[in-house]
């Protein structure tokens, strides 16, 4: 990904966290020096516009809309190079994320993890190093770039031992929770970043040098989506990049509260293993998850499924 768009994409992202300036209408953003825009033309030659809430000014410049969360629609020409379209239509979505959540008053939740052509996220033992690729892995990490904060489950953090930090990019660290009430090793998590770590417990947890607590009530055995998107917007957090594990996506999912799910289709068959989403049973197809938008894309030798569900 060109760089230099990365680093105008991250600094619209870090503008739209930031409540007390306005929505706008439409964004200018140059595609070749660090330079964007808000409700005013650019002084570059090299430039694309992006309507928010109408369309931008008819000019000699590539424009693009923004539909709903996911989608960034061409308009008066589409004279971009095919790979500066894809790159804006993956992840500058993402960051304008904050401008919905501020209209909804609770945060945008997306999920993303990487599973097998029969929908397997690990082995039966627990080994899922790596079904993703590289290309992913960096995908991955250009969303937490671009997301406030990381939620992940308590096995999550038994099982991988992960880190929730920015690595492959540039960009800011989000903000790493734990959903979860029982104790867990959260070595790992401190040894890669001071930064502290939000868990989320209906148990009351006290504060310490490397942990702050939300302490949320639990309706029939685990703590309503809802009441967990509402109570991080309370604190700032427009986004929440959820990955994982399989019982915490599939939970906000039942809620009916996950906005965005992202798969990353490896070419491989286990045959056995976790699977990655768990729902109560349905009886017809029509009963199924759908989505009002999405879009397959190859990633490496993979191929990422975005879709839309609110």
């Amino acid at each position: 990904m060109q760089e230099q768009l990365w680093q105008n994409i991250c600094f619209i992202a870090a503008r739209a966290r930031n409540p007390k300036i306005k929505i706008p209408e439409y964004i200018s953003l140059s595609l070749s020096a660090p330079l964007v825009g808000f409700d005013e033309m650019l002084p570059e030659e090299f430039q694309v516009l992006i309507g928010i809430n109408q369309a931008p000014p008819q000019t000699g410049f590539p424009s693009l809309m923004l539909e709903n969360l996911l989608e960034l629609k061409p308009l008066y020409q589409n004279s971009l190079e095919d790979q500066l379209l894809i790159q804006l239509q993956t992840y500058l979505p993402i960051a304008l994320l904050a401008y919905e959540a501020r209209r909804r008053k609770r945060t945008i939740a997306i999920s993303h993890f990487a599973q097998s052509l029969d929908g397997k996220i690990a082995t039966f033992c627990g080994d899922s190093k790596w079904i993703g690729n590289a290309e992913n892995l960096r995908h991955a990490h250009r969303l937490r770039a671009l997301c406030d904060a990381i939620l992940v489950g308590n096995n999550t953090v038994r099982q991988d031992k992960p880190s929730l930090t920015v690595r492959k990019v540039s960009g800011p660290n989000p903000q790493r929770i734990i959903l979860g009430t029982q104790a867990v090793d959260l070595s790992s998590l401190i040894a890669a970043s001071p930064e502290k770590i939000m868990r989320i417990s209906p148990e009351f947890l006290p504060d310490d040098e490397y942990t702050i607590c939300l302490c949320l009530q639990q309706d029939t055995g685990r703590i309503p989506g809802k009441e967990i998107l509402e109570k991080l917007f309370q604190h700032g957090i427009h986004s929440v990049l959820v990955e994982g594990g399989s019982k915490t996506t599939s939970s906000l999912l039942d809620d009916q509260v996950l906005d965005i799910v992202q798969l990353h289709l490896a070419p491989l068959i286990f045959g056995s293993g976790k699977s990655g989403i768990k729902l109560p049973h349905i009886q017809s197809v029509d009963q199924a998850v759908e989505f009002k938008f999405h879009r397959f894309q190859p990633m490496g030798d993979g191929m990422m499924f975005t879709g839309l569900i609110s």
